[in-house]
């Protein structure tokens, strides 16, 4: 049957770099994240991420850490419309748990109209309290998924664009673009054997983090962008492994409370290679 429970663990380990400034700096990053069908209509999701840095420069956190867990769920169902919730909490900071300006809530309302068996609409009302961008307020989200064809998927609206292609039997491509926080990644894949793909992939993200002792509407923000290389493995119908090495490039810290605001105290980060070990299992 489907599987009640999906686990992913991923590692990055980088190699030493140095700031700008010449202070040296080095990172590791752990995530470990799962969802669990509590019931047919109930969602239990968690996301634990850690970065575990090495510098001599006073500016940068020794760690930053960040939990979320959230339950979603079906509201019910209309003719062609179907409506979804998600409440959840998290913290973010250099000493979670502790900091209690570290803390915030998530809770998104969604409602999906099914125009035909491939293509639908989502509205949705998303609140994230350490979002990158306008963290205070709920932000509205319209977009249309659709298919030009049974290996062409796309979603085009706002904040997200996406697709998804399998231009021949051994080939995927994928991308999606986070519009407001100016996020994205892409892949390519191509299976040289019915249970091994190699892939090549391209990422940018921002990670946002509450730091101890800050004023309250201050947080740290990291940007990096990645290029990597990659083998991707079915172990079983159940477990999938991932073993790949990259390169960290355009690296910085900054303080501000919202994205559009001035990097204040930026410090630029020297590029780094870094390997990267990914597993995944569904039961």
């Amino acid at each position: 049957g489907e599987a009640r429970n999906d686990l992913a663990l991923e590692i990055d380990a980088y190699l030493d770099a140095e700031t700008k400034e010449g202070f040296d700096f080095r990172q590791t990053r752990y995530e470990f994240d799962g969802r669990s069908r509590v019931t047919d209509e109930v969602n239990l999701g968690y996301d634990f991420v850690a970065y575990d840095i090495q510098s001599n420069d006073p500016r940068i956190p020794s760690q930053l850490v960040r939990v979320t867990a959230a339950t979603s769920f079906e509201l019910g169902e209309s003719g062609n419309w179907r409506f979804l919730g998600l409440f959840g909490l998290g913290t973010a900071s250099s000493k979670p748990f502790v900091d209690g300006n570290s803390w915030y809530l998530r809770a998104d309302l969604t409602a999906i109209l099914q125009v035909n068996r491939f293509s639908s609409w989502i509205f949705s009302l998303y609140y994230d309290g350490n979002r990158a961008i306008l963290p205070e307020i709920p932000f509205p989200s319209v977009v249309y998924q659709g298919a030009l064809s049974r290996s062409f998927r796309f979603q085009v609206g706002l904040p997200f664009l996406g697709l998804q292609w399998q231009p021949g039997p051994k080939w995927e491509i994928s991308a999606q673009f986070l519009i407001v926080a100016l996020d994205g990644e892409a892949r390519v894949a191509y299976a040289v054997a019915p249970k091994v793909k190699l892939y090549a992939a391209y990422d940018t993200s921002t990670e946002v983090y509450f730091v101890e002792g800050s004023s309250e509407r201050e947080r740290i923000f990291y940007r990096q962008r990645k290029a990597e290389l990659g083998v991707e493995i079915e172990a079983s119908k159940s477990a999938r492994l991932q073993l790949a090495g990259g390169y960290g490039f355009n690296r910085r810290f900054w303080r501000a409370r919202d994205i559009t605001d001035d990097e204040e105290d930026r410090i630029d980060i020297g590029d780094a290679g870094y390997v990267r070990l990914e597993f995944n299992w569904s039961f």
